[in-house]
């Protein structure tokens, strides 16, 4: 199952690294990724139902350095890329927040309008 997913993300991933260059010094879409990949489990499921500390610790990597509309919103669309390629579980997804202790303004969800 692992091999399967990781041959799924890879040319998702490439696709998805390749828009990530901000001239502004925000965090990058692969930073990102990276950072949260100890959440990969979690969130497909296929792990324990409480995250990893690892986990905690990117989510709130990201949210600190996402200190921009911009770079929140190009985020946004870099998940909602990855998360495309993955079978997330959104009941996990949803839950990270709380689980992390990280407070968002609005909720984890692959369908949210980036723009908004």
């Amino acid at each position: 199952m692992e091999m399967k997913l990781v041959i799924l993300l890879g040319p998702m991933m490439v696709m998805v690294l390749n828009h990530a260059s901000p001239a502004n010094g925000d965090i990058t879409c692969q930073q990102a990724l990276m950072d949260l990949m100890p959440c990969k489990e979690y969130l497909t499921g296929s792990g324990p139902g409480t995250p990893p500390i690892t986990c905690c610790s990117g989510v709130q990597t990201v949210y600190t350095a996402a200190s921009t509309r911009e770079c929140r919103r190009n985020l946004c669309e870099c998940f909602k890329k990855a998360a495309a390629g993955m079978p997330i579980n959104p009941d996990r997804l949803k839950q990270l927040p709380d689980f992390c202790r990280v407070y968002l303004p609005v909720p984890l969800d692959p369908k949210i309008d980036c723009e908004s």
